[in-house]
């Protein structure tokens, strides 16, 4: 991590001008040193950078700071420290902690920081319910009871000649966990509300912990969803784009997280109305997992600026899963489509809040700037 000064502290995480992505420790606008953390994507530091999220722990007069061999800044406070260093297995493309060290037991189980961003909406991740566990939706421990930070307003807009959104997705603040000298952990709550950061652990693990305890909110910088929902030949669904100027659509891009073997998978437009646009992307069989796809358009379509739903369908009643996130918009979707594959019907429903981790390229036009249609993604049930 490189020092700016002496109180302040910067490590970039990305320097491709596309996605650039950037951590400071500490604030470097003023003379002392500050227990915070700054992540700043899609520019930098400076006041030029389009969103930022920044989260600062209770300081303390007399607090110290240092640094440890290993890289992390530590703020040391009598009661307390606050560790922050890089975590790269935090998630696909790395992450950030910033850590709480309880040296005693606290005369309270609530951690508070403030916290304040711009550019961005943040959705919380709760427990799947009954239903989607029964259709194989998964979420990960540390993903319950998380959040998944979004641009607010581009959500996949990629330009060639300026950032590339993917869906949008800045961040995943995961669900932090407590754990005492010996080991002994505890998931924590978290919540975020009117600019203040809260984690809760639970009381009884503090009234028994060996201390010092570590308490552990971790930042990953993740495009991709957390989670997954899952899908099979009676479904399809997706999720609204929006395509801001007119263009030709070349392909829509998604991430599997687990395919059926054999399976043969295409992708498709829809109008709001859930009326099929005539477009249909390339067939593949068995698509890799694991990775950004993309599935090519066979006679790109020329669209108009408008809101269009990209959709996807299989072939095969097995059940396949792509990533995604809980988000607050409704879905488009439908899980009895007495249609067959690939006779892409009319489908109806805006029931579903799943962001899935899709979106659409585009070339202007008027021009030759490549970009992204806004697309979180779909949802589908099967039955």
């Amino acid at each position: 991590m490189l020092k700016l000064n002496a109180t302040t502290y910067q490590q970039v995480i990305k320097d491709n001008p596309k996605d650039r992505l950037e951590i400071i420790v500490g604030d470097d606008k003023q003379p002392d040193f500050k227990p915070q953390v700054k992540i700043c994507r899609w520019g930098t530091s400076e006041d030029t950078n389009e969103v930022n999220l920044s989260i600062r722990a209770q300081e303390e007069v007399g607090a110290t700071l240092k640094e440890l061999p290993n890289g992390t800044i530590v703020y040391e406070a009598k009661e307390y420290e606050v560790h922050q260093y890089d975590k790269p297995d935090a998630s696909s493309e790395g992450g950030f902690e910033f850590e709480w060290v309880l040296k005693s037991k606290p005369a309270s189980n609530i951690l508070t920081a403030t916290i304040q961003s711009k550019g961005l909406d943040f959705f919380y991740q709760p427990a799947l319910t009954p239903e989607e566990i029964a259709e194989g939706a998964q979420r990960p421990e540390n993903v319950i009871g998380s959040y998944a930070v979004y641009h607010s307003t581009k959500g996949g807009m990629n330009d060639a000649a300026g950032m590339e959104y993917k869906v949008g997705k800045f961040c995943h603040i995961y669900r932090p966990k407590a754990i005492d000298a010996n080991g002994v952990e505890v998931w924590a709550d978290l919540l975020i509300e009117n600019g203040v950061l809260t984690v809760t652990v639970p009381q009884k693990f503090l009234d028994d912990a060996v201390y010092p305890v570590r308490v552990d909110p971790t930042f990953g910088y993740t495009t991709i969803g957390a989670g997954s929902a899952t899908f099979t030949s009676i479904a399809i669904g997706g999720t609204k784009g929006t395509l801001t100027e007119q263009g030709i659509i070349s392909k829509l891009t998604t991430y599997f997280k687990a395919i059926q073997s054999g399976a043969a998978y295409r992708g498709a437009l829809y109008s709001v109305a859930g009326v099929y646009e005539g477009n249909e992307t390339e067939e593949k069989i068995t698509p890799s997992i694991n990775v950004w796809t993309d599935f090519n358009f066979s006679s790109p379509p020329t669209k108009s600026a408008a809101d269009y739903y990209l959709a996807f369908w299989n072939n095969n009643s097995s059940i396949s899963s792509m990533a995604n996130d809980t988000g607050s918009s409704a879905q488009l979707f439908d899980n009895s489509l007495g249609a067959t594959y690939p006779n892409w019907p009319t489908v109806d429903g805006l029931t579903s809040t799943n962001i899935k981790s899709i979106y659409a390229t585009y070339t202007a036009s008027g021009g030759t700037a490549i970009k992204d249609i806004i697309g979180g993604g779909f949802i589908m049930f099967p039955r």
